[in-house]
This record gives structure tokens, C-alpha cells and sequence, in this order.
């Protein structure tokens, strides 16, 4: 009988010893190049449950490109920008069907500049392995057949990370063996990436192609059925949908097509690179690189989403809530306008605006 247990026991050691090595080791050979990505979608998931009224989803052009505490300051409006980089238009969507397990956001604010790209059978890279903390659901399920295919090590480098970053042994560095950050600069931004918070401010005069030489494409097929799925999601929770291009110094082919599918569906489409002068970016003053807005174009975008979004749809006032999330904020300017709506009612729900 002791022989027995003995076994056991020994067997549950080994076990645990096993998992161990596989967890702790995993994350210490981790790419620590990952680390923001991944605490941005940790971060997002510690929010209140039901607490965002609006949501920023896309690649860079959106993480990077509008501070959604501009829409707070001027407009009250409870927003969190949930981009991320590198993320093809799949990638995009899964964050958005991974927003609607604790969030139940009035307005979805989407970025098209990859619109036309899915993510292909192919090697791990930054952009899948951020979806690590995203939970097991049908919607990644469906995610990760359309990036690995049927190739079983490439799951297992996804679900076991050891397998995948043993290589890492020759680039241990401190911060493999540290937390991979805090989610408070997150918070302080509410999602928004301010690269000014992470290196050297920056201003890069930027010369726009002229977008009415672009050539105009359909959208894919698969494009098509993503947006579809979006669609109807947003139809079942009753939200509205706001698709948007953000501007950047390269051609975008599908200015035509997205106005065409926003006005067939009864959304909202902006056009950035048409829309500059309205929302006051200057490409001399308000770029970081070619690819993405500074802070000062950032609030100004964010500034324009925030007053289309109040222009079409009836949005609580957050600032009139004590104690909300924004206000929180140690970057919250101290110039708060005074003059501010009364308490939202409980008819305040997404309408479109008379």
C-alpha cells in the first residue's frame, strides 16, 4: 500500500514539476518584445465589466492614432482604445469579439487601412502571440485554424511557449526574468499608445500621396464576410459602428468600396485622407512617422471621432459620473468644461440622432 502511494505521490510531483518548468520557463524565454502587446489586452480585460460606452479596434493607425481622453475631456464620452500593432483586419476582429465577453460598448469605432488583409497559415509572430491572454472561444478557435492551418507545432508553440522560445536561451536579458509591465500607463491613456510616453517626442513632416489618384479595388471576399460577421454582432447587441481610415503616407485602395459597404449598411465611414483638413491635422506638425499620427494628431483625430460620434448617437456624459475611470487619469487636463450635460437617463441608448 505505502508502495502505492508512494508512486502517487511521486507521480504528482513530477507532474507538477513538469508544468512548472513548461510555464515558468515559457514566460522567461518569452519574447519580451511581445510584452506591451500582451499587457494591452491583460489590461483591457481588468477593466469593470460593462463600464466603456465606446471602443477603438485596429492596428496601429488606431492604437497609435487616437487618444480616446480627448473624447472624454471635450465630449464625456467613456471611451478605450483596444488596438493593437500589426494587426491584420482577423486579428482586428477577434479583439472585437473578445471586448463583447466583459464590455457592452454603444459605439464600435473600427480602422479599415488593413481591411483587405487576413492573417495566412505562417510562422509565430508578435501579432498572433499577443492573443495569447484572449480566452478559448469559438471566435479564436476559427482565428487560429486561418492562421496555422491544420500544422500541429504550431499549435503547440502557441499553447505551450517553452516549445516555441526555447531559442531564446542566447537573448536572456533582466527583463525576461521581470513582470512584463504595469497596467497603469494603459489605464492613464485608456488604451491609447502615446509614443511620446515611450521614446523621444517626435514631429516628422510628412508629405500625403494625393488619394483621389489611388486606385480603387473591391473588397476580397473574405474581407467581406468578416465584415458581415462584425455587422451582425453589432445588429444582436444593438451597436453602432463607426469604420474609419486613418491617414498615412501610402496609397489606400479601398476608399470606394468601404463608403459603398458603410452606406449599404447603414454605418458610418471615414475617409481620413479626405477628412484631414476638417479634423486640423497638418502633416508638417501633427506625424510621428509616415505610418502614424503624434500625440498632438492623435487628440486631434480623436477630438473629430468624438465629435461625430455625439453628432449621430445619444452618449451618457461620463463626466457628470463621480469617480468614473477617465477622471481617474493623471493626464486628465485640469481645464474641465463646466458647463455639462445632466445625469444620463435610462433612455440614453444608442439612437441614431434626429
Amino acid at each position: 500500500m505505502r508502495t502505492v502511494l508512494g508512486r502517487f505521490f511521486s507521480a504528482v510531483i513530477a507532474a507538477g514539476m513538469i508544468f512548472c518548468l513548461f510555464h515558468f520557463g515559457g514566460s522567461i524565454l518569452r519574447q519580451t518584445s511581445n510584452d506591451t502587446l500582451v499587457l494591452q489586452v491583460e489590461t483591457f480585460h481588468s477593466l469593470p465589466e460593462y463600464s466603456l460606452d465606446v471602443i477603438v479596434y485596429g492596428s496601429s493607425r488606431a492604437w497609435r492614432n487616437v487618444n480616446v481622453m480627448t473624447m472624454y475631456e471635450k465630449y464625456g464620452i467613456g471611451a478605450y482604445n483596444y488596438g493593437s500593432s500589426w494587426q491584420h483586419f482577423n486579428t482586428t476582429a477577434l479583439y472585437f469579439y473578445d471586448s463583447l465577453l466583459t464590455q457592452s460598448p454603444r459605439v464600435a469605432v473600427i480602422e479599415t487601412s488593413m481591411v483587405d488583409k487576413m492573417l495566412p497559415d505562417e510562422d509565430m509572430d508578435a501579432e498572433v502571440l499577443a492573443t495569447m491572454p484572449i480566452r478559448n472561444t469559438s471566435w479564436k478557435r476559427q482565428y487560429l485554424r486561418e492562421c496555422f492551418g491544420n500544422d500541429i507545432n504550431q499549435y503547440l508553440a502557441y499553447y505551450i511557449p517553452f516549445v516555441s522560445f526555447h531559442a531564446n536561451w542566447t537573448s536572456l536579458s533582466r527583463n525576461s526574468f521581470m513582470d512584463n509591465g504595469s497596467p497603469k500607463d494603459f489605464l492613464a491613456h485608456m488604451g491609447y499608445h502615446d509614443l511620446a510616453s515611450v521614446q523621444e517626442p517626435q514631429t516628422l513632416k510628412v508629405k500625403l500621396y494625393d488619394e483621389k489618384k489611388f486606385e480603387q479595388y473591391e473588397l476580397p471576399e473574405r474581407s467581406l464576410q468578416v465584415l458581415d460577421d462584425i455587422l451582425q454582432t453589432c445588429r444582436n447587441h444593438r451597436i453602432k459602428v463607426i469604420f474609419f481610415t486613418a491617414p498615412y503616407r501610402d496609397e489606400y485602395h479601398y476608399r470606394d468600396a468601404m463608403t459603398a459597404y458603410a452606406r449599404d449598411n447603414n454605418c458610418i465611414y471615414l475617409d481620413m485622407f479626405e477628412k484631414l483638413e476638417d479634423a486640423g491635422i497638418d502633416p508638417a506638425t501633427d506625424f510621428w512617422d509616415t505610418g502614424h499620427l503624434n500625440n498632438s494628431g492623435a487628440s486631434k483625430l480623436g477630438d473629430y471621432i468624438g465629435q461625430v460620434i455625439t453628432d449621430n448617437y445619444l452618449i451618457p456624459d461620463m463626466r457628470t459620473v463621480e469617480g468614473n475611470l477617465w477622471s481617474q487619469s493623471p493626464l486628465l487636463s485640469e481645464n474641465q468644461p463646466e458647463d455639462q450635460s445632466g445625469e444620463p437617463s435610462e433612455e440614453d441608448l444608442v439612437t441614431d440622432a434626429e
